[in-house]
């Protein structure tokens, strides 16, 4: 069965096609049915091509908590200074809580 708005059944269509279609459908300057003439495709495809459009610009902005930001090389200077800085910053905050709790040469 033909119906009227798939003249060409399993045409494939360039994908530059697809995306100057999805591109007019989201500006929303001319209707879905002038867009699918201009292009020879169904007003479902034009839509199609929309959503996919819409989804791969939302997936592509959005936030994900899980995401690696960056990674930091570690080498055996990099954890010395760490274990250095904790230290210091451990001993600071126990002086602050306490004076004297160094008093004795504990470091």
């Amino acid at each position: 069965m033909i119906t009227a708005h798939k003249k060409h059944h399993g045409k494939s269509i360039p994908k530059t096609t697809k995306l100057a279609i999805a591109l007019q459908a989201i500006k929303g300057k001319k209707t879905i049915s002038a867009i699918s003439k201009e292009h020879d495709v169904s007003r479902t495809t034009v839509y199609l091509q929309q959503e996919k459009a819409l989804n791969a610009a939302n997936q592509a902005f959005e936030e994900k908590d899980d995401d690696v930001l960056f990674y930091i090389p570690v080498t055996k200077a990099f954890l010395y200074v760490l274990g250095t800085e904790n230290r210091i910053g451990c001993a600071h905050i126990i002086l602050q809580m306490n004076p004297d709790y160094f008093a004795n040469g504990f470091l």
